[in-house]
């Protein structure tokens, strides 16, 4: 599809009202953060990292690797003192932030990260109008990219240093290539524009895991393409070098993770025996069942941790276990019978006391 001229003016204007916009937005959502957290004590989504990115609990999981690397104490997350740190997260996204600290130190890296992102942001525009004149006309494509350009929700996670900063971006441009390469008519031109869509899968899914479910799109495409018709030899080479950056990055990252460990895990392991925090496979059992009821992920943190934290320091007491059942639906309870619940959760806790 080529653009018009009237297109490419609209996607100009588009992007200098956003990035205007949002630039504007964001800092003043800084400024609000300096002004009701004058000395920024650490708080969720409500302190700033030097200053300019916004803070977030999960910062741990995606800045402390490259802490702990810069250290000299390894690639892992945290406190760095178990198996289970090595890989608690795909590299991604601190792979991204390490070429930041290199290259302007961990200070002004926050700057120069929150603009490169907002960037990143402004750069999909162009690529939400294409996909959406593939299915619709142009005034529902020029609505829905003016949408997607403005609204904050998106914008907003430029400013943080999370895998949500990058990811959802890297999605765009994957399925963007993957289906420039499915209508490219020249053979050169569709090889190309797979490859890059295999590069930019890898990049997604090795900052978050489950999007590694959309890699089926590409996989369909190549296969129909290169192996389903007129199969050659050059066809089943071009299949290959679809598919070489993702198998080379996947397999350099499994392999270092069973040579360190000797664990085999292809991207990350969330709920490892040997974490210090609530992460591990007990807890990820009970989180399982609290869910087949659709608990709500924060209110089950406001009785787990009362529960947890006691244990771990050996203190037993059946308290936090009676406020765990009188928190959990009437008909759980009837179900599955007071005791027996009561008997599993004091077996959890001394579970937990043993640590």
């Amino acid at each position: 599809m080529i653009l018009t001229r009237q297109a490419r003016k609209f996607l100009l204007l588009l992007i200098i009202a956003s990035a205007i916009f949002n630039f504007s937005f964001l800092e003043y959502n800084n400024y609000k953060i300096r002004q009701a957290n004058p000395a920024n004590t650490e708080r969720n989504a409500g302190s700033l990292v030097h200053g300019q990115t916004v803070f977030s609990i999960d910062n741990e999981y995606y800045l402390s690797p490259v802490d702990n690397y810069l250290a000299g104490k390894g690639w892992k997350r945290g406190a760095a003192v178990s198996n289970g740190d090595y890989f608690r997260r795909v590299p991604g996204y601190s792979i991204v932030y390490l070429v930041f600290v290199k290259a302007f130190g961990q200070e002004s890296a926050h700057w120069w990260l929150k603009i490169f992102q907002l960037l990143l942001f402004l750069s999909s525009i162009p690529v939400v109008y294409y996909l959406s004149r593939l299915i619709a006309n142009e005034l529902a494509s020029r609505i829905t990219t003016t949408v997607y350009a403005f609204i904050p929700f998106i914008s907003s996670w430029a400013y943080f240093t999370l895998t949500e900063s990058i990811s959802p971006i890297l999605t765009l441009f994957y399925v963007f290539f993957a289906l420039k390469g499915k209508i490219a008519e020249e053979e050169k031109s569709k090889l190309v524009n797979y490859v890059l869509a295999s590069f930019f899968l890898i990049g997604a899914v090795l900052t978050r895991p489950y999007i590694a479910i959309a890699g089926i799109i590409l996989f369909v495409f190549a296969t129909n393409d290169y192996l389903l018709r007129n199969r050659t030899l050059e066809r089943v080479f071009r299949f290959s070098l679809v598919w070489l950056i993702p198998v080379m990055l996947l397999g350099a990252w499994t392999v270092r993770n069973y040579v360190i460990t000797k664990e085999v895990v292809l991207l990350e392991k969330a709920y490892h025996p040997q974490s210090l925090d609530r992460m591990k496979p007990e807890f990820r059992g009970m989180f399982t069942f609290t869910k087949s009821w659709g608990e709500d992920g924060a209110k089950f943190t406001l009785y787990h941790e009362p529960f947890f934290w006691p244990a771990v320091a050996g203190d037993t007491n059946s308290a936090p276990i009676h406020n765990i059942l009188k928190s959990w639906p009437a008909y759980v309870i009837n179900d599955f019978g007071y005791d027996r619940l009561y008997n599993i959760l004091k077996e959890h806790q001394a579970v937990i006391a043993s640590y």
